[in-house]
């Protein structure tokens, strides 16, 4: 067969003899060498999911384990795993090939690559911005969406409201602070959430009725200033007749007079003057005067 070393690539259990001869060509040994082909590990595997959204977690497993076997994955995108089954994340959109090697107990070693056996989608980058910026209730307000990679917009204003418009717009009945949230969505059912909070400011607003009609039906018994901002502080409201004697009055902003003077009776019909002194959000020592005609 040649000189030695002779070098051989079975690729089954083989049978091999060896004849040696010495150089006069009188002493000739022979010896027989059996050789054993160990078969390649499998290296077949699946993945739990094979789409989704950045960061993309997948669990891959090997679907022929064998005792005694290692093996080692690569997932192209700089990182690697090792074990029968491994859990990788993917952080950045693309497709992703990969590979597993299998090493059997004999050291036999295989490699499989399923390209771009992955693809993750990009995440948007949820952001809004609001006009005008110092919003006043009853006042509307306009949300601008920055979002990147937008499909879909899913507005939460905090009052209650919500839109799903990709820009939307909002009035706030009530003075206060609102956490105003917008999710933005690919056409792939990726998902960001961007948040701010937006301060309301109250504004003022009264209103005294002019008349009202206190027989008992339930129905405009009472008159009552009523108006948002309106409270104790300040509030002083008193009732004068015809002849400015004072007939009612009361500190307290919920209580208003129901036609009756001090003593209980009813007051007569007609029409009386009344005084108001209140404050206001930012103002403070108001006063204001009319008159109110009482309807029996």
């Amino acid at each position: 067969m040649g000189t030695p070393p002779l070098v051989v690539y079975p690729q089954q259990d083989m049978t091999y003899i060896a004849t040696v001869t010495d150089s006069c060509g009188f002493i000739t040994v022979s010896d027989t060498i059996f050789v054993t082909v160990m078969p390649l590990p499998p290296t077949n595997f699946t993945a739990d999911q094979t789409f989704g959204c950045e960061p993309f977690t997948v669990t891959f497993t090997e679907t022929n384990p064998q005792e005694g076997q290692t093996y080692q994955w690569y997932f192209h995108d700089g990182y690697y795993g090792s074990g029968n089954t491994t859990v990788h994340t993917f952080q950045t959109y693309g497709f992703y090939s990969v590979t597993m090697t299998a090493t059997s107990y004999f050291g036999c070693v295989n490699s499989a690559t399923q390209s771009n056996m992955i693809t993750v989608y990009p995440k948007p980058e949820a952001e809004f911005t609001y006009n005008p910026k110092q919003p006043e209730a009853f006042q509307m307000v306009y949300f601008d969406n920055l979002s990147t990679t937008l499909y879909a917009a899913h507005w939460t204003f905090g009052d209650g409201n919500t839109s799903e418009h990709i820009n939307a717009f909002n009035t706030f009945n009530l003075g206060d602070t609102y956490i105003v949230e917008l999710i933005a969505e690919t056409e792939h059912g990726c998902t960001d959430t961007a948040t701010h909070e937006i301060f309301i400011k109250e504004v003022f607003t009264l209103y005294i009725p002019n008349a009202f009609t206190p027989d008992g039906d339930g129905l405009n018994d009472v008159f009552l200033p009523v108006g948002v901002g309106l409270d104790n502080e300040g509030y002083h409201l008193m009732i004068f007749n015809r002849w400015g004697e004072l007939v009612y009055e009361t500190f307290d902003v919920n209580r208003g007079w129901d036609g009756k003077t001090f003593s209980g009776e009813k007051a007569y019909d007609g029409v009386y003057t009344w005084l108001l002194y209140y404050n206001e959000i930012e103002s403070y020592n108001q006063k204001k005067s009319g008159t109110v005609t009482l309807i029996r």
